[in-house]
C-alpha cells in the first residue's frame, strides 16, 4: 500500500537515481539509433546536460565500471563532441602514448575488444567492425614503430593478441581482408 511514506532503512534517493540514469541511458540509446552519434548538445535538455554530466563524472573517476562499459557499448565518446569526433574519424582513435583524453579512448576500444574476445573466442576482428578493426591495427602499427607502451603491449599480450593480421575463420571475412591476412 503506498501512503506517500519513505519506509525507514530504504534509500529512496538510491532507487530514484537508478532508474533515472537508465531511464537517461534509454533516451540516449533512441537519440544514438536517430542520429547514428551520443553527441547531444548540451542546449538539448535533460538528455544533452545528462551526457555532459557522465563525460564530468567520468574525468573525476566518479562513474562505475558498470556505467562505463554501458556507455562505451553505446559508442559514447568521452571527451568534447567536437574534438573527439573529429579525432576519432579523422584518426581512426589514438595517437598512442598522447594525453589522457586518449588514454581513456585507448581504453575504452581496449574493453571494446575484450568485449569482442569474449564473444568470439579471439581478437582477429573482422573489417567489417570497422572502428575496431582499424583500431587493432593501429596498435599493431604502434608497436613496429616502437611507440606502444609496455604496459598497452603487457595489456593486448594478456588479452591473446595476434601482432600479426592472421587469417580470419568467419563468415564475414570479404575478399580484400583475405588479402590483407595474407601480407604479413
Amino acid at each position: 500500500v503506498a501512503t506517500g511514506h519513505t519506509q525507514v532503512g530504504k534509500s529512496p534517493s538510491a532507487k530514484s537515481h537508478r532508474e533515472k540514469w537508465n531511464e537517461r541511458y534509454h533516451e540516449l540509446e533512441t537519440y544514438k539509433v536517430k542520429h547514428g552519434h551520443c553527441n547531444v548538445p548540451q542546449g538539448q535538455r535533460p538528455l544533452g546536460k545528462w551526457v555532459n554530466n557522465q563525460r564530468q563524472a567520468y574525468k573525476k573517476s566518479k562513474l562505475s565500471e558498470e556505467r562505463v562499459q554501458k556507455l562505451d557499448c553505446l559508442g559514447f565518446n568521452w571527451g568534447n563532441t567536437k574534438k573527439s569526433r573529429t579525432n576519432l574519424n579523422q584518426q581512426g582513435d589514438e595517437a598512442p602514448l598522447a594525453g589522457s583524453g586518449n588514454d581513456q579512448k585507448w581504453h575504452a576500444r581496449y574493453r571494446e575488444l575484450m568485449k569482442y574476445k569474449a564473444d568470439h573466442g579471439d581478437c582477429n576482428v573482422p573489417q567489417s567492425n570497422k572502428t575496431l578493426f582499424r583500431w587493432v591495427g593501429n596498435q599493431r602499427s604502434a608497436r613496429r614503430k616502437d611507440k606502444l607502451s609496455k604496459d598497452r603491449v603487457q595489456k593486448l599480450d594478456n588479452l591473446g593478441f595476434n601482432w600479426r593480421n592472421a587469417p580470419k575463420k568467419r563468415a564475414d571475412k570479404g575478399p580484400e581482408e583475405t588479402r590483407m591476412t595474407a601480407e604479413v
